[in-house]
């Protein structure tokens, strides 16, 4: 059509700016989609921690701590 010159040069651009522009949300609800489905796969997974049982059990009893000598060396 463009070599026909039934459709001018002008409509053609006009044309794929459009396309171009429509194109743009669609990717930007595919990234938020991506973005949402990351969120909910690390809200499981945090889930899923919380849920896990205790592997110590609590016997109510208090151990003392070791005396601290108030000494710190480096190496």
């Amino acid at each position: 059509m463009v070599l026909s010159l039934s459709v001018s040069l002008g409509v053609l651009i006009a044309f794929i700016s459009l396309v171009q522009m429509f194109y743009a949300p669609v990717t930007d609800i595919a990234e938020k989609y991506t973005l949402l489905q990351s969120a909910m796969a690390g809200g499981e997974r945090v889930f899923k921690l919380l849920d896990t049982e205790e592997t110590i059990p609590d016997t109510g009893k208090i151990a003392a701590a070791p005396a601290v000598r108030g000494h710190i060396e480096f190496e």
